[in-house]
């Protein structure tokens, strides 16, 4: 199959090619979902944000002006639509404050980084405990240290590519890893971790 550019599958899809915006779905949709799973920590939620992201993509995608990337618009759509979820959640539970605990969260469910289907189950449960261990200390940080962490850290997101998705400059953007991974380290050396 011919991988088309960014750019050229955007005129497409302005033109009405519906195929076009399949493509954008099939190249961003995987990375979309561990971007909104960092974010709603289930797996269902995550796939009604990518799903919702997408969405916005085809009813706006008229207002997209093609002389920014595409992959830092969406993926700004994406963060928007899962934070503001989560002010829509978190106002629900404050209200009726009738969540308990999760048994089992659906972070266990999800690995941190590559494949770990060459690794042995010691292995493999090591790395989803530090998976969860590095989740639990980055949902601590402010959001905006949090944002850049996601992006930078755990998705492999450029500091230019952060800078766009987040529209701020990149000099924020390295800051708030600095500040961000500052805290990060306090936080394990609190609950007794070593992880860097």
């Amino acid at each position: 199959m011919r991988e088309f550019k960014d750019e050229d599958l955007v005129r497409e899809v302005k033109k009405g090619n519906d195929e076009a915006f399949n493509e954008l779905v099939l190249k961003y949709m995987k990375k979309a979902y561990y971007v909104a799973y960092r974010y709603m920590k289930k797996e269902e939620d995550a796939k009604d944000m990518v799903q919702e992201a997408f969405l916005k993509v085809f009813i706006n995608i008229d207002k997209f002006d093609e002389k920014y990337n595409f992959s830092s618009w969406f993926f700004r759509i994406l963060i928007n639509c899962c934070i503001n979820t989560l002010k829509k959640q978190n106002k629900r539970k404050f209200l009726f404050d009738s969540f308990g605990k999760d048994k089992e969260s659906d972070l266990d469910k999800l690995e941190i980084g590559k494949e770990t289907s060459t690794k042995t189950p010691e292995e493999c449960l090591i790395h989803k405990e530090s998976s969860k261990i590095i989740m639990d200390g980055i949902n601590t940080l402010p959001e905006k240290q949090k944002d850049v962490l996601i992006l930078y850290d755990i998705e492999g997101f450029s500091q230019n590519e952060v800078s766009q998705i987040l529209n701020i400059p990149v000099g924020s953007v390295m800051s708030r890893l600095f500040y961000g991974r500052k805290k990060l380290k306090k936080y394990f050396e609190k609950v007794g971790k070593v992880i860097f």
